[in-house]
């Protein structure tokens, strides 16, 4: 399939070609920020940018961007409705631990996020960065996944009672 990619995050092949932070929050953030400054905007560990991402649930707002364990506050999210539409590229998904337990304890993730880079007929693809526990944040070239829909970005994660799914925008 041939990709759309306005910033050029991915190649026409899907294949990615640019540089994004390590960390699944930390490059959904950036990535979102670029396509709102509509140019790739220089990275730093620790550098905070504009404008302020948010996670949209279906009874519930955070701002990610300024807002220090914002999941702490997910118990009993419920999740945004895409209806049959994917987000936007320039736009994102969270999926977010809404029962309040600590999954890290047990080696589980509480959230993934991503961010849409390229659009394709029926489909996008997603960023899809994971850092490694405990571990200062680094850049590295984007890895991605296709998605038809927004429940596939939740399937790695498993189950499905667990998190709620959400919209990144600004």
């Amino acid at each position: 399939m041939a990709w759309t990619s306005t910033l050029g995050f991915v190649t026409s092949g899907g294949r990615g070609s640019k540089a994004v932070p390590k960390s699944c929050i930390e490059s959904a953030e950036y990535i979102i920020q670029c396509y709102h400054a509509q140019k790739i905007l220089p990275w730093a560990a620790g550098q905070s940018r504009a404008p302020h991402v948010y996670a949209e649930f279906g009874n519930k707002t955070f701002n990610i961007s300024d807002t220090q364990d914002f999941h702490n506050s997910a118990a009993g999210i419920t999740d945004y409705d895409f209806g049959d539409s994917l987000p936007a590229e320039g736009q994102g998904i969270i999926c977010l631990n809404k029962t309040g337990a600590d999954l890290t304890s047990d080696g589980g993730y509480n959230m993934h996020l991503g961010a849409v880079v390229a659009t394709g007929d029926g489909a996008v693809l997603i960023s899809n960065m994971m850092e490694a526990a405990h571990v200062a944040v680094s850049s590295g070239t984007i890895q991605v996944m296709e998605i038809a829909k927004a429940e596939d970005f939740l399937e790695q994660l498993g189950d499905g009672d667990t998190y709620a799914i959400g919209l990144l925008r600004t």
